[in-house]
């Protein structure tokens, strides 16, 4: 049988232990785990944005944007046309008025 004072070093040796073993969790393992889980969330996001930037024909940002590009490139020689046959009804209506001034 254990004398009294190694029942009360055994009981110290233990709180000293778990002691330890919180201190350890709480300050090492937890903060770790948590910047695993932490770093796992932005990487899957990182992995998202990634993907945006693949074309897959018609979801993807970069295949939006080529799109957009190409509407407003055909817009602009809609324009350019419009502007053309302005400046060519202009001229004739312009004619059109100097023979009535003439008359």
């Amino acid at each position: 049988m254990l004398s009294r004072n190694t029942w009360i070093d055994a009981l110290l040796a233990t709180a000293a232990v778990i002691t330890a073993v919180g201190i350890i969790w709480r300050k090492l393992i937890r903060p770790a785990l948590r910047g695993a889980s932490e770093f796992a969330k932005s990487a899957a996001t990182l992995a998202e944005i990634a993907e945006q930037f693949r074309p897959n024909h018609g979801s993807s940002l970069v295949d939006r944007l080529a799109k957009i590009e190409g509407d407003v490139a055909h817009v602009t020689g809609l324009s350019q046309t419009a502007l053309a046959q302005h400046d060519v009804l202009g001229v004739k209506v312009q004619a059109i008025i100097d023979r009535l001034d003439n008359k």
